[in-house]
């Protein structure tokens, strides 16, 4: 049932293969059982991290590098039958190849809101974008403007949207927030 496991990103123990998606399970006495590996075929030799699973705890959102280098979506999904996971399928989105760096996204549970942090081009940080699903499909990827995004790095977290900004100055201390809520 819900909130009955956990998925979060962490490093490989053996430090070959990198970031990897991790799982624990709360068991009737309410404490959390040892962590293991996701395994494949969501878990490969690149670098996976989770971006979101939907509401029915049915479908894994993951963006994994080695689409990077295939000029393809960074997006993939993997959808749950009984106990196995079957994909990977690409998300496909319209306007979304293969980002130049950084890339992050938080798909919100719904499966109709999609919040990106990349850079779109090699000549800017990165900043935040959203996606839209509707009755055609997803929306090509929108930026959230200056009322969000600065001339810095934005990122991304859970179902709140923290925005992380660092200054271009030479002694980089100084650090806004803003918070933007989904429903």
């Amino acid at each position: 049932s819900k909130g009955d496991k956990m998925y979060f990103t962490g490093f490989s123990p053996n430090e070959t293969n990198g970031q990897e998606i991790w799982q624990a399970e709360r068991n009737n006495s309410g404490s959390w059982s040892n962590l293991s590996l996701i395994g494949t075929p969501i878990n490969t030799k690149y670098h996976n991290s989770i971006g979101g699973i939907s509401e029915d705890e049915k479908t894994l959102y993951v963006n994994t590098v080695q689409s990077k280098k295939e000029n393809k979506s960074p997006i993939s999904f993997f959808k749950k039958t009984n106990d196995t996971w079957s994909g990977p399928e690409i998300l496909n989105i319209s306007g979304l190849g293969s980002p130049v760096g950084y890339f992050s996204f938080y798909m919100h549970p719904s499966e109709r809101i999609l919040i990106l942090s990349m850079q779109a081009d090699s000549t800017k940080q990165e900043d935040l974008y959203v996606c839209v699903k509707n009755e055609s499909g997803w929306s090509a990827p929108k930026n959230l403007g200056l009322s969000v995004n600065s001339d810095g790095f934005e990122n991304k977290m859970n179902r709140y949207v923290l925005v992380k900004s660092k200054q271009q100055i030479s002694n980089i201390k100084e650090r806004k927030a803003q918070k933007i809520e989904f429903e």
